[in-house]
């Protein structure tokens, strides 16, 4: 009889779903996965910390809109993981955690390193079993999968003891799994009735808007999206980490739907009908509430899932739908009326106009320490559209997201709504693996490259190049702006980084490393970092500046 080990049936559901690499970081419980994963000819990349593994697996399935795998050991192995799993979940990215655990004989005999790491895992995940018959591994491995993409996309966990992964069974009796025939692909459609409904309100409407969230992304309902906007004429917004919803500058396109960055925003409290497609209402969107929305505001929601719509926001029309079908019956029912333009977009238009002269300034400064905010020009314009840009930090991830012009959905990765830090570098890494053809920039603060900057020995060790450029303002910027704001400039504890060259940090692991002053040698400071073709990172110090908290205290735009 053929006896086939656990790690052999897990890496063989791996290849049957076209995994190519695994991202991980070595452990005695998870060796059988890495030995099949040699035999099949999948790459294990093993990171510095299991915290970068599970970022780099979040990047891969925002990426690639399939799971990225993050596989690490046992206790404190899945505990450093966690970080990368819940900006996973938040962010409605797919991800599969295997984790090793003690060997299930020993079981509540107070083992090394055991802890209930299903309990541990569970708020954060869709999904999580515990594994205890390894003939059941494909079948488990097929359910995982369907939890990872199905619905709303998020990361879920596989839980494998050592001895389940190590130990053999006889193939005759492995559960047999068609992985092709274990889900569907077939979108949900809305109801007819609330389709007609919810276009009736628009076409009703003298100051419609559009929010668009990660659900259009990932419907793949750009397009969608652009035909009914162009055939209403409704302006529409997108999310912080959503920008991929509009895959090139339009003109009914207003921009980030925050008012953190994006003053036109502020305008959606005049909606008198609004139309949200696919989107997390949070922090970012007001919680729903006044002064965000306004309060007579007619509303209507586009989601998957049932139990998201009228969730912190009251609706007049719920369309439980995936947003390409729903955008595309909308596009149906709205053509067979008349649409005008809404003379309220006129002041959108002035709005937007006001925001770009506001920035223009500092977008152009040659002054030293340099403005974030033409640093992070330099970067946009200098990469490609299908080049990836990933943003990192605090303050300057605000910047960046003021530098950003519309992007492919899968060209521009932030952290999501969960607003972590210490991602870029994994990100980064992720990206240039899932695009080797495209050019990868990071954009960090100086904060955030501490928190994964030993990632750059694997990134020279695994020829995987990318260039970061880090702004180096000298603190901890966000919290540091907001002592000042409350407390005064003499009560900012905890705050002061100093000037740390980053630069040689990345040379003396085997990168490329310049450092820039002068804000017009930012562009040939990136095409020598990209020519080197090693990892790479440009340290530039820059003005400590805040775009939302700047009028508070004076700082100068």
């Amino acid at each position: 009889m053929s006896q086939v080990t656990g790690g052999e049936l897990v890496v063989r559901g791996l290849k049957a779903e076209g995994v190519q690499h695994i991202f991980s970081l070595s452990g005695g419980s998870i060796v059988p996965i890495y030995n099949a994963c040699a035999e099949h000819g999948i790459r294990v990349l093993i990171t510095r910390n299991e915290q970068s593994a599970a970022y780099m697996a979040d990047a891969w399935g925002k990426l690639t809109g399939k799971p990225g795998v993050c596989v690490v050991t046992t206790g404190p192995a899945v505990l450093n993981a966690l970080s990368g799993v819940a900006t996973a979940y938040f962010a409605d990215n797919p991800m599969l955690l295997i984790s090793g655990h003690t060997d299930y004989a020993t079981f509540d005999l107070g083992a090394m390193q055991e802890m209930d790491q299903i309990a541990t895992t569970r708020p954060m995940v869709k999904w999580s079993r515990l594994v205890t018959d390894r003939r059941r591994i494909p079948e488990y491995m097929a359910s995982a999968y369907r939890h990872a993409l199905t619905g709303r996309p998020g990361p879920v966990h596989l839980d494998l003891p050592g001895d389940v992964l190590d130990g053999t069974c006889d193939a005759a009796e492995v559960s047999a799994v068609a992985h092709e025939r274990s889900r569907t692909a077939s979108g949900m459609r809305g109801d007819s009735a609330m389709i007609r409904k919810a276009v009736g309100l628009l076409h009703q409407a003298e100051r419609p808007v559009i929010l668009a969230g990660r659900g259009v992304a990932w419907s793949h309902g750009e397009e969608a999206l652009r035909q009914f906007a162009d055939m209403t004429h409704i302006p529409y917004f997108s999310k912080e980490d959503d920008l991929g919803c509009v895959s090139h500058p339009h003109a009914l396109y207003a921009g980030l739907g925050t008012t953190r960055v994006n003053p036109v925003a502020r305008r959606i409290a005049l909606a008198d009908v609004v139309l949200v497609l696919g989107m997390q209402v949070d922090f970012r969107s007001g919680f729903g509430r006044p002064p965000f929305f306004g309060a007579d505001a007619r509303v209507i929601r586009v989601d998957e899932v049932a139990e998201a719509i009228g969730d912190r926001l009251p609706v007049d029309a719920g369309i439980v739908a995936d947003c390409r079908s729903a955008l595309f019956d909308l596009v149906a029912e709205a053509q067979r009326l008349d649409w005008t333009r809404p003379s309220w977009i006129a002041g959108l238009d002035d709005a937007e106009r006001e925001v770009r002269d506001l920035w223009e300034k500092a977008a152009r400064s040659d002054r030293r320490p340099v403005h974030p905010l033409r640093l992070c020009q330099e970067v946009f314009t200098f990469m490609g559209e299908r080049d990836v840009i990933v943003s990192d930090g605090g303050d300057i991830g605000q910047w960046a997201k003021i530098a950003a012009h519309p992007r492919h959905p899968r060209n521009w990765l932030t952290v999501g709504p969960i607003l972590g830090i210490g991602n870029g570098i994994p990100y980064a890494m992720a990206a240039k693996l899932a695009r080797p053809e495209a050019r990868v920039a990071l954009i960090s603060g100086d904060g955030s490259f501490g928190f994964a900057g030993m990632e750059y020995d694997i990134a020279v060790k695994e020829k995987i190049p990318f260039v970061t450029v880090v702004s180096t303002d000298l603190y901890w910027g966000i919290i540091r702006h907001a002592q000042i704001r409350d407390f005064g400039p003499d009560r900012t504890f905890g705050t002061d980084l100093g000037m740390t060259r980053y630069d040689k940090v990345a040379e003396a692991l085997g990168g490329y490393g310049e450092f820039v002053e002068d804000p017009r040698e930012i562009r040939p400071a990136l095409q020598r970092a990209f020519d080197a073709g090693v990892p790479a990172c440009i340290n530039v110090p820059t003005e400590f500046t805040n775009p939302f908290l700047a009028d508070n205290y004076g700082v100068k735009f």
